[in-house]
């Protein structure tokens, strides 16, 4: 009796180790799932959060960028107003976009209907001869510009090309970009800005932009000129 009680204990504890070691694979088991599970969760998640927040970076970076294109636009607009010369408002012209686009130097030039550009601004040269004041058809980039109606831009420009004067001296412009500016469909004149640093794609833009609120503002003084022609 003695031994068959010792051999049912021998049982029970092989039993009881048995269901422990039973019990402890299967925690592991089930734990290591689950932590792998995990795992994948949260890569899932931060992928799909990363996702979102580049989304939220680019949709926030474009209503910057809209924002800097408006308020330049606006701006132009209200510096425009109720100038009655050209000169006068090439001047306006010239200092807003320069300034607003961070370039250097610049010139405006009113297209006549025979083609020949006659200059009416300019800003930021070395001397007030940098610039021809008169340029017939064909006879430069910006005249070039103005026939095809086409926007140019210039990165590589001969070493005496122009100088931008400035406290610390003289400096020849990196790039330029040669803009026609447009009334009714037909080209009033072109903006030539020279730039020190290279141009960026939101200036091409800006100057796309606002091509035909400048070829607006200087088909409106022509009007205005010519009507107090008559007049008087």
């Amino acid at each position: 009796e003695r031994s068959l009680l010792i051999a049912r204990g021998e049982e029970a504890r092989s039993v009881i180790a048995w269901s422990v070691g039973s019990f402890l694979l299967f925690t592991l088991v089930v734990g290591g799932l689950l932590a792998a599970f995990g795992r994948r969760e949260l890569m899932r998640l931060s992928t799909t959060y990363g996702e979102v927040l580049k989304h939220e970076n680019e949709h926030n970076a474009e209503l910057r960028h809209l924002s800097w294109l408006r308020s330049g636009q606006t701006e132009l607009a209200a510096k425009s107003v109720g100038i009655n010369s050209l000169e006068g408002l090439a001047d306006a012209v010239l200092d807003h976009v320069v300034r607003y686009l961070g370039g250097s130097v610049a010139a405006m030039y009113f297209r006549n209907e025979e083609g020949v550009l006659r200059r009416i601004g300019a800003y930021g040269f070395s001397n007030d001869d940098e610039r021809a004041k008169v340029i017939e058809p064909g006879a430069s980039l910006a005249s070039q510009a103005a026939n095809e109606n086409r926007l140019v831009r210039v990165k590589e420009l001969p070493e005496n090309y122009l100088k931008v004067a400035s406290g610390l001296g003289e400096a020849a412009p990196r790039e330029i970009v040669i803009a026609p500016f447009n009334n009714f469909g037909k080209v009033k004149g072109v903006l030539e800005i020279g730039f020190l640093h290279p141009v960026r794609e939101r200036d091409i833009e800006f100057l796309k932009l606002v091509g035909d609120a400048v070829g607006a503002s200087v088909g409106a003084v022509v009007y205005r000129q010519r009507l107090q022609e008559q007049i008087m």
